[in-house]
């Protein structure tokens, strides 16, 4: 596009600070927040803002297992998905917590252990702040802009593509079956996340400022 590439800087998505990694006494702590188990694996079932995509029909798959978890499923905005999620829960064979519109999406990543989430960009790199790995839905076409979120977690190994709403089951017993497995994608999460991103960015334009040119004292005093 005609710009000089010495003048590009790439400094990764500017993040609220609070989508930090925590430890595990303050994950088992959100999650107590939650009136969850604080020792049970986790699964966060991210729906979005408007609870769109393929994320409720993985959820209706997600509660029809026989699974040692438990989960929350997140439906935004979206108030007839948060009424048929939470009667959806009841018929679940292990613990479901249902919100609908939430300002703590901070919280509720740090309290999990694995998130299911189309492959927004924003929500992608906040989780990957949160060191959290993540299960993409790839039966829902991404958008345009987020074509290429999808790449670079596949390549980094800091989630897993469900191409199957049915294969959700299997791989969140993978997941708790194989720590080693588990313990990979977490770790692969450090390699994409770009949790100082907007530092980084406010220091490139500060550094791109003139510097202020300020008057002898003479001048200050004549002045």
């Amino acid at each position: 596009y005609g710009v000089d590439p010495a003048k590009i800087k790439i400094s990764g998505l500017p993040l609220n600070p609070t989508f930090r990694e925590v430890d595990e006494i303050d994950a088992q702590n959100a999650r107590r927040a939650f009136g969850l188990d604080p020792d049970k694996f986790t699964v966060f079932v991210n729906a979005g803002w408007v609870g769109g995509g393929n994320i409720p029909v993985i959820f209706k798959e997600l509660i029809r297992g026989e699974l040692d978890v438990q989960a929350i499923f997140l439906a935004g905005k979206n108030e007839a998905l948060r009424i048929e999620a939470e009667e959806l829960a009841k018929t679940a064979k292990f613990p479901v917590k249902v919100i609908g519109y939430s300002d703590e999406v901070e919280k509720l990543m740090q309290s999990a252990n694995v998130m299911v989430s189309k492959l927004g960009g924003l929500t992608t790199f906040e989780a990957l702040a949160c060191r959290l790995p993540i299960i993409a839905d790839g039966t829902t076409p991404p958008m345009p802009q987020e074509a290429g979120t999808l790449k670079l977690l596949a390549d980094g190994g800091a989630g897993i593509l469900l191409e199957r709403s049915v294969d959700i089951v299997p791989t969140i017993r993978s997941l708790i079956g194989d720590s080693v497995r588990y313990r990979d994608l977490r770790a692969a999460t450090r390699g994409l996340a770009t949790p100082d991103a907007t530092e980084r960015i406010v220091r490139e334009i500060a550094a791109l400022m003139p510097k202020p040119v300020l008057p002898s004292p003479a001048e200050a005093a004549a002045g």
